[in-house]
């Protein structure tokens, strides 16, 4: 599953912009639980990259305000039937799934900016991403 928030395109087309990362999150999460679901899974760890403590802080506030709200799209009984687990660890402790986020998210990127440009990483990584799962689009681009 991808999420890419195009900052500037949001600040543009939006008075009172959403923080993006929570955004982001919100999106990932909607999809994670559409997954489980499929895969009659309950619990799941999601790991994230420190960014700071306060910069954690908020996105852990994000991160249990949609577990107990629910979003738009997903309701919160269907966050609340799972058990999330959320850790924090910092780049530096080189954790082989944030490798590879890592080493995938500078192709995606390079790609939304400019889809005509040759991209070769891109050409090898995509057909790995999970594209649709229920209807629901798994590589979410906002706005």
């Amino acid at each position: 599953m991808v999420s890419v928030i195009q900052k500037e395109k949001l600040k543009k087309q939006y008075i009172k912009p959403y923080n993006p990362y929570e955004l982001s999150l919100k999106f990932i999460l909607e999809r994670l639980v559409i997954l489980l679901r499929a895969a009659k899974q309950e619990k799941v760890r999601i790991i994230a990259e420190s960014r700071g403590e306060k910069e954690d802080n908020e996105l852990k506030l994000s991160f249990y305000e949609i577990i107990q709200k629910g979003t738009e799209r997903i309701p919160k009984t269907e966050f609340q039937s799972r058990k999330f687990i959320l850790s924090f660890l910092p780049k530096s402790m080189n954790i082989i799934g944030t490798q590879i986020a890592d080493l995938c998210g500078y192709p995606i990127g390079r790609y939304i900016l400019n889809p005509h440009k040759e991209n070769k990483a891109y050409e090898v990584i995509k057909r790995k991403i999970m594209e649709k799962l229920n209807g629901w689009n798994c590589f979410k681009v906002f706005p």
